[in-house]
């Protein structure tokens, strides 16, 4: 016949004896628990040992974070500094959504520098980049105009803009200038024999941009301009004086 091995359950005392304190050492208590398990303990006993024992981890916790509190502290006003340093805009211009701004860009004078902001809905006054003879008229063949003068006459934009690209091309266009205007159109002026300006240069229609040339595929000394408007090509004598 089998013996079952008797409880002992400790009545008539709210807190069992223990053999060390927990709040003092909660690991070393919680080890003794496990091994005392010929001890069976009143519910109002278990449940106050396991408050004890949870408040005791609690305020360790609460010390942590308090530490971790004040480190996140200085880490957090050292982020912040950081981030509004790197989100501070970058230059001095800045150009909305219907506005064409330029600072600090350099004419042809080597020492000068424009800072200008003009709105995109002003109108602009075009005017003819070069004096000389229109050779070749605007045509859907030909969407430019070609005007016949002698080498190295000086070339000026249509109006005030940005070089928006300064180039090459040996087998057409020859050395040639791009230049974007404040109402969003552009100007090409090509088969240049010298290039006066440089890409991101301010240009007013007294800068010269170059000179004129026969470079790339051409037969005589010519400057070939073209007029865009919206991503099309016009005919740039609607928007010239007569000559």
């Amino acid at each position: 016949m089998l013996k079952s091995k008797s409880l002992r359950l400790e009545r008539g005392r709210f807190l069992p004896q223990r053999n060390v304190t927990i709040l003092s050492n909660y690991r070393s208590a919680n080890v003794s628990l496990l091994n005392r398990s010929n001890i069976l303990y009143e519910p109002k006993a278990v449940i106050s040992d396991g408050l004890k024992f949870s408040k005791a981890l609690i305020k360790r916790v609460l010390k942590i974070i308090t530490i971790t509190k004040e480190e996140f502290n200085s880490v957090l006003i050292v982020g912040l500094s950081l981030v509004l340093l790197l989100s501070a805009p970058i230059g001095s211009s800045y150009q909305a959504a219907n506005s064409y701004a330029v600072t600090q860009s350099k004419t042809s004078d080597p020492g000068s520098q424009i800072k200008t902001t003009l709105e995109s809905g002003e109108s602009l006054e075009f005017n003819w980049p070069v004096s000389g003879v229109v050779s070749q008229s605007y045509t859907p063949a030909h969407k430019a105009l070609d005007v016949r003068a002698d080498l190295n006459t000086p070339v000026k934009p249509l109006a005030q803009g940005l070089v928006e690209s300064a180039f090459t091309d040996i087998y057409g266009l020859g050395r040639a200038v791009i230049v974007k205007h404040i109402d969003g159109s552009k100007s090409l002026y090509a088969h240049l024999n010298k290039i006066l300006v440089k890409e991101s240069q301010e240009v007013t229609p007294e800068t010269q941009i170059g000179t004129v040339g026969l470079t790339g595929r051409t037969t005589g000394a010519h400057l070939h301009f073209e007029i865009e408007e919206n991503g099309k090509k016009i005919n740039p004598a609607s928007v010239l004086p007569n000559k």
